[in-house]
């Protein structure tokens, strides 16, 4: 299980109280999306540290805790984490993730596309590239607030 393999660290971060504003449905989602953390945590990348071995050389050491990191703080990643790291021959697709030019332009492994809410996928892009934090959320944003923002 992911939380033997955790051990709690510290952040400077604030609660984000009991409900999310989910984009994808319009509505307030539960806090139980981010169970055990923060979205601050998730973000700014503190919170856990690791002491599971790194199971794949294509992975740096801060994607893998970043990975744990989101999996241990939210239920929905915590499956997709295990079977990553079993292998099973599904790690293709995060590598395919985390090697590609533009990942932004990929669709999520484990069917994380269709199941995730917008917040989620700016998480989990968050978690395998954090270089490419804000080219990965121009889609969410523009998805979020339609084609025909100002913005960008």
């Amino acid at each position: 299980m992911i939380s033997e393999h955790i051990v709690s660290g510290t952040t400077s971060s604030t609660s984000m109280g009991s409900s999310v504003f989910n984009p994808t449905t319009n509505a307030l989602a539960s806090a139980s999306e981010f169970a055990g953390g923060t979205v601050g945590d998730i973000v700014a990348g503190g919170g856990a540290r690791s002491t599971q071995k790194k199971t794949y050389d294509w992975l740096l050491d801060e994607q893998f805790d970043n990975i744990q990191l989101l999996a241990f703080n939210c239920g929905w990643f915590t499956e997709p984490f295990e079977k990553l790291l079993r292998g099973e021959g599904r790690e293709v697709g995060w590598r395919l993730l985390v090697e590609n030019e533009n990942p932004e332009l990929t669709t999520l492994p484990e069917n994380l596309d269709t199941q995730c809410s917008l917040l989620q996928k700016a998480c989990v892009f968050r978690a395998f590239r954090p270089d490419r934090v804000l080219q990965s959320c121009v889609p969410i944003i523009t998805q979020a607030l339609g084609k025909k923002s100002e913005i960008f």
